[in-house]
């Protein structure tokens, strides 16, 4: 698959800073922070932002542009962590501290920080580029969602790559009895897991929404916890005929749901949304757009499974 690394949204022309990036240590950007809020860190605080573009001459201040680039930070009204695991690259973690009018952007990635502002209005597209969303193949006519026992959300979420790439491996595992091109596909290493969690910034314990989907070179899949509110247009496959190799039953029971890119983009489209109090839009788990009638396909019985 291809390299996680999102291009940079274009800056508009005649505003000053969107698009600027500055460069710091991972494990610095505490201290970056209070430097943002204009706290004094400390000396040793400060100096583990040395290798770094961030600091001005006299060590205790930022420069400029550093300063620009955090107002996002400085005006977030929400909070967005997006989290991709694939086996090629490993874990990325990526922080979008949306303001009104501007966002600052924190990439991580083995141990460096890039830290960019771009306008507020392009948030759904950076989010897009971060997690590499374009075309994959569409699902058979009437696919249904179906459910698997797995750790993947858990991993995910707290950027445990080992566990995310033995969660997938189970899945893949799982749907043997049920896609055969996505299982072929996990077995190939031909996969991407990704996550996006919102926050509000006086409520950083929980997120306020998050949805995660299964990025396969044979499509796409939606994952969330099989007890998701009806709202959300997610139903549970039939259970299977019983085989020999029936799938394991043990840890948390999700829900993958056939998706498009399209589906995807619906979902993150809306991110930035405040209601009139002030309180972000919530992310709603992508769901395909057949009608809930739609006869359910027997597992073995779909085009892709006979290939």
């Amino acid at each position: 698959m291809a390299q996680r690394t999102a291009k940079q949204p274009a800056a508009p022309s005649g505003e000053p800073g969107l698009g600027t990036s500055v460069r710091f240590p991972a494990g610095a950007w505490g201290a970056l922070a209070q430097l943002a809020l204009g706290r004094d860190p400390g000396p040793e605080a400060r100096g583990s932002l040395a290798d770094g573009d961030v600091l001005a001459l006299d060590g205790r201040h930022l420069r400029e542009a550093a300063a620009v680039v955090l107002d996002g930070f400085r005006d977030a009204r929400a909070v967005l962590t997006v989290l991709t695991a694939d086996q090629a690259h490993g874990m990325a973690d990526c922080k979008l501290y949306v303001g009104e009018k501007a966002c600052t952007v924190v990439e991580t990635y083995e141990g460096r920080a890039t830290a960019t502002l771009i306008e507020t209005a392009v948030v759904p597209v950076r989010l897009a580029q971060q997690v590499s969303l374009g075309p994959r193949p569409a699902h058979a006519p009437g696919s249904e969602p179906f459910t698997v026992h797995s750790e993947l959300l858990a991993t995910l979420f707290r950027s445990d790559v080992e566990g995310v790439a033995d969660a997938v491996a189970r899945i893949g595992r799982d749907l043997s009895h049920s896609w055969a091109a996505g299982s072929a596909a996990i077995d190939r290493g031909a996969w991407r897991v990704a996550g996006v969690a919102a926050w509000t910034p006086d409520e950083l314990e929980h997120p306020h929404s998050a949805l995660a989907w299964l990025d396969l070179s044979a499509g796409l899949l939606g994952v969330a916890p099989a007890d998701t509110p009806k709202g959300s247009r997610l139903r549970k496959r039939p259970a299977a005929a019983a085989s020999a190799e029936a799938p394991d039953q043990t840890g948390p029971a999700l829900t993958l749901v056939p998706v498009t890119s399209a589906d995807i983009w619906m979902a993150l489209a809306p991110i930035t949304t405040l209601d009139p109090a002030g309180r972000l839009a919530a992310l709603h788990h992508p769901a395909p757009a057949a009608p809930e009638e739609a006869e359910a396909v027997p597992a073995g019985e779909r085009p892709e499974d006979k290939a």
